[in-house]
């Protein structure tokens, strides 16, 4: 009995043992297949507006649809040989990642291709649009856009690659590719990828990150105000390989924005050798949003436009640098106060007109809303370009018409006017001084003494060499920017 007892339990003993080792000989875990995936995209409850839509093609999950407003992130664990061909827009606010890649076993493939975007807008700066958490995951960015207010791709992970060939990642306030994943490669052949953010490069590698490597041999990596160590930061022992058409370039972003620069000029602009990055402007193209300004970049076959929100570029050929007024026209025009009256010209020596005046000081309050306010002058007919700004500005008192019901807008400005409307626009001063010093003070308007006086002193309007003043004067639209500019300066 004890002999068939010992031989039964030996068999069980040898029946759990090979159970026990079965899987490693007949069964291979797996990560999730292209089928498992679309059915978790399909079913993720984002929390904003919009679907998503994912179907497969053999081992491909082709991701599409509109999402906004995402507060939460999908977990995906892709298995070898499985693409998920990401062409969705798809974007948030969450304070982790909105694509999180993950699993110990996943290793397919995430690309983010044409009209594909990812953008978490989530202002803390430990967000992500793409976090590549487990598994050792192939990033393509070919023709899409991923795009965080913190990092737009995070490697954690070893055994990363991230591919951009085209398209673009960026970070408005961190860094667009940071990896602390050993054995990691980042490949840049084309598009962009830029930072905007400061104290932080465009792409980060962590000292933890042994054996990572960049290779740039195309497409433009760019940032402002460069960190400490450069656009491109390894703190692994490694340097990063530029070659080819690759360009990397910085701007070092000045003080005191907004800015102008002359078109056609690199000022504050540095790149990598036999790169050439200067400041221009891209033709108008009614498909392309504004702004139209910012660097042309060459380096053999890789030319570009990569717009810049933050400057203007100088295009009028009548303001140009050793001019009296180009310093004036540049602040004004900087700061949207001004515009050319042509693509190309500013007409500084031109007569500046009443409408004029009223537009200058509507912009420079931020185009308030005029729903409501009444028109009582037959000359300014809805819908031209100066009605809100007249309309707005006789509401608050700065003009007055030339008649109870006429405005003259084509009128020359006169010096004595715009004195008077700049004293209106800061409720009417009272300061010292008078006109006595000036030989044809005393033919100053009694209406505009007190404005003429006050803009006088505060250094606004000036006189001339032979001691006039010349209220009845035209003042030209070089001489008006000038006024402005230093308006701009006195203390609010």
């Amino acid at each position: 009995m004890k002999t068939k007892t010992n031989k039964i339990l030996s068999l069980l003993l040898t029946f759990c043992m090979v159970m026990a080792f079965m899987p490693m000989f007949s069964m291979k875990a797996h990560a999730d297949s292209a089928a498992t995936l679309a059915t978790k995209i399909n079913s993720f409850a984002h929390g904003g507006t919009g679907t998503l839509a994912a179907t497969v093609s053999g081992s491909t999950v082709n991701v599409t649809g509109t999402v906004a407003g995402a507060n939460d992130g999908i977990v995906l664990n892709i298995d070898s040989g499985v693409t998920v061909n990401w062409r969705a827009n798809f974007s948030g606010s969450y304070q982790y990642d909105l694509i999180g890649l993950t699993g110990s076993l996943g290793k397919g493939t995430f690309e983010v291709g044409p009209g594909g975007s990812i953008i978490n807008t989530h202002t803390d700066t430990g967000s992500q649009a793409i976090f590549a958490s487990g598994g050792s995951y192939i990033i393509n960015i070919n023709g899409g856009t991923v795009k965080a207010t913190g990092t737009a791709i995070y490697a954690q992970y070893d055994n990363t690659i991230i591919n951009v060939s085209s398209g673009s990642v960026s970070s408005t306030e961190h860094t667009p590719i940071y990896i602390t994943g050993t054995n990691c490669k980042v490949n840049i052949s084309g598009g962009t990828v830029s930072k905007f953010g400061k104290h932080y490069p465009a792409i980060f590698v962590h000292d933890d990150a042994t054996n990572t490597t960049v290779d740039i041999s195309g497409g433009f990596v760019f940032g402002y105000d460069p960190y400490d160590d450069g656009l491109i930061s390894m703190y692994n022992t490694k340097t990063p390989t530029i070659s080819g058409t690759g360009i990397v370039c910085a701007w070092v972003k000045p003080t005191g924005m907004p800015v102008v620069y002359e078109q056609g000029s690199s000022t504050n602009l540095t790149a990598n050798s036999g790169a050439s990055t200067k400041w221009g402007i891209r033709p108008a193209d009614a498909s392309i949003p504004a702004p139209q300004n910012g660097i042309i970049y060459v380096k053999g076959s890789n030319t570009g436009f990569f717009p810049i929100y933050d400057v203007k570029i100088n295009s009028f050929n009548d303001v140009k640098v050793g001019n009296w007024f180009y310093g004036a026209v540049m602040t004004v025009y900087a700061n949207d106060l001004f515009s050319g009256t042509g693509a190309n010209t500013f007409a500084p020596n031109d007569t500046m007109t009443r409408a004029m005046v009223a537009q200058v000081l509507y912009n420079y309050q931020g185009a308030p809303s005029v729903g409501g306010l009444p028109n009582p002058f037959k000359d300014v007919p809805a819908g031209v370009w100066y009605e809100n700004a007249i309309k707005w500005a006789y509401s608050e008192g700065v003009v007055s018409g030339t008649s109870a019901n006429t405005y003259s807008p084509n009128d020359p400005v006169t010096r004595e006017q715009l004195a008077t409307i700049l004293w209106n626009f800061v409720s009417k001063p009272i300061w010292g001084g008078d006109l006595s010093k000036f030989t044809d003070g005393y033919k100053t308007s009694s209406w505009a003494v007190d404005g003429l006086t006050w803009t006088n002193e505060a250094g606004l309007i000036a006189g001339y060499p032979d001691k006039t003043v010349r209220p009845q004067g035209k003042a030209t639209r070089a001489e008006v920017a000038a006024v402005m500019s230093n308006f701009m300066m006195l203390p609010k």
